[in-house]
């Protein structure tokens, strides 16, 4: 059960600001701004690994939409899981109330 509850709790942090919840693979360019966003696909375009041509840069307008497409994705993707956690763990501790009250 008290797993349980730390994990709700990460879960509820996760929800709160899903942009700066942990990444489980740390992969990605940083979301938390436009520029910072920027600024990590003109690093990696430097060394190619962005498109087949290096050196490719897109113009900001695409960038944008890259940006906020990614954005959106990561929140949708964050929110889901948190509240999947927050769920199957008040699942859990519920269970364990009700076996904990019954014995």
């Amino acid at each position: 059960m008290l797993f349980s509850v730390g994990f709700i709790v990460g879960a509820i942090f996760d929800l709160s600001d899903p942009l700066n919840a942990n990444n489980m693979f740390g992969m990605g360019p940083n979301l938390a701004s436009f520029e910072t966003y920027k600024m990590d696909i003109l690093r990696s375009s430097q060394y190619g690994e962005e498109s087949s041509t290096p050196g490719y840069v897109p113009d900001d307008e695409t960038l944008r939409a890259m940006y906020e497409a990614s954005k959106s994705q990561k929140i949708q993707s964050v929110s889901f899981q948190a509240r999947r956690s927050i769920t199957t763990n008040g699942l859990l501790i519920f269970g364990c109330i009700v076996l904990f009250s019954t014995h």
